[in-house]
């Protein structure tokens, strides 16, 4: 996921590989977008343009849930006696946690998508 930050000297932001201890979570009463595409990396010509979503009320506190989320994960690999530093604590108990987890995150961005597509029909209908 890129967050669009137009007032950042890097305008992209993108979190990635080992992430730090905490999150820098969006607050309300500022201005943020997402930059979201669909893209299919089995078949390249299979995709959707790219969007902007502005982040604000319930989008925005969905997309600090899916920080909050990816970071959880994050730290599970590459935290404090993660998996990376001791591999063999990554049991199939845990990882049914992580699965599920994973899920969580996957569902909560097709939510964003779908709250877009929501407010582009009622903004339709007007």
């Amino acid at each position: 996921m890129l967050r669009l930050d137009l007032k950042a000297p890097q305008q992209l932001l993108a979190p990635g590989g080992p992430q730090g201890e905490t999150v820098q979570f969006l607050v309300e009463g500022k201005q943020y977008h997402l930059l979201a595409g669909v893209l299919d990396p089995t078949n390249r010509s299979t995709g959707a343009p790219v969007t902007l979503i502005e982040l604000t009320g319930e989008k925005l506190k969905t997309y600090n849930d899916v920080l909050s989320g990816f970071q959880e994960i994050s730290q599970k690999f590459y935290g404090k006696n993660g998996f990376v530093d001791k591999p063999e604590s990554y049991t199939s108990e845990v990882q049914d946690e992580v699965y599920k987890q994973i899920s969580e995150v996957g569902r909560l961005i097709q939510s964003s998508f779908r709250m877009m597509i929501l407010q582009e029909g009622k903004a339709a209908d007007s």
